[in-house]
């Protein structure tokens, strides 16, 4: 390892942190999902025998379709 001779460690407390944590920016609504999307969600989740389990999963494959395209920020 050249150029770090040596390295030293002091006990103290640690500094306070100076970066602020991003203001929480609003998130609207989600977005509603398209025919399309509810039909695909419907096929996936079609071969779930429980009625109320299906609901559930198609309401949750429907969002997550819906939330798809705009998901990630950077």
């Amino acid at each position: 390892m050249e150029g770090v001779k040596a390295l030293k460690f002091v006990p103290g407390p640690l500094p306070e942190a100076t970066v602020e944590p991003p203001p929480a920016t609003p998130r609207g609504s989600p977005p509603s999902p398209t025919p399309e999307q509810s039909e695909r969600a419907a096929k996936w989740a079609s071969e779930i025998e429980d009625e109320e389990l299906r609901k559930i999963v198609t309401k949750a494959v429907e969002m997550s379709l819906a939330n798809a395209p705009s998901d990630r920020s950077f």
